[in-house]
């Protein structure tokens, strides 16, 4: 797919002391030239702490705002075992990461939007599919966008289709979980200790 080499690890990605909450981690990054993946990921502001952290229900925005780039973190948990495949749709680029675990250890980049697409168009590149890939019900996958828009409209969305699902529609919030000590407030050191 040409993608990029992640250059930086947003958290280390396991799975910690209790259960994931709900939703995705959308870092933005703003004042970034360039429409391009490698555009943000060969900057070193993206080497460091995003200024804007969110959390969000869905892999699915639109309009953020112009000459920005972004990063988009959650564990993917499907409903049922099986092949599935999931799809891109950028404005501007995008690529997606897929982790064979709930670890960034050992993502691939599956899919891409070079430029842009359509919005919820999954066909505008060849690309912007993943080949089928067998994933389990009983587990949590690493899953990352990183997104470049530089103007104009702009939009990032991912969709699966798969067991029971024939057709691409938008990844449910039911099916996406923050990774614990991804957020801002979770990394924070704990105080020391008093003598």
């Amino acid at each position: 797919f040409l993608c990029g080499v992640m250059l930086t690890e947003a958290a280390s990605g396991s799975s910690g002391e209790g259960k994931p909450s709900p939703g995705v981690v959308q870092e933005l990054w703003f004042g970034i030239p360039g429409a391009s993946v490698k555009d943000l990921t060969h900057r070193k502001i993206f080497e460091t702490a995003a200024p804007d952290v969110r959390t969000i229900s869905h892999l699915d925005v639109e309009n953020q705002g112009d000459r920005y780039g972004a990063r988009y973190t959650a564990l993917l948990k499907v409903p049922a075992s099986g092949k599935y495949r999931l799809y891109l749709s950028s404005d501007d680029s995008a690529e997606l990461w897929l982790g064979k675990d709930a670890t960034q250890k050992d993502m691939t980049c599956i899919a891409t939007v070079k430029g842009y697409s359509d919005i919820h168009n999954w066909g505008n590149q060849p690309n912007q599919a993943s080949e089928p890939i067998q994933l389990e019900a009983d587990r949590f996958y690493f899953l990352q966008v990183i997104h470049k828009e530089d103007g104009g409209p702009d939009h990032m969305s991912v969709a699966w289709s798969g067991p029971d699902i024939p057709s691409p529609v938008i990844i449910p919030a039911t099916a996406l979980f923050i990774p614990p000590g991804i957020l801002p407030e979770e990394k924070k050191q704990s105080p020391a200790k008093a003598d």
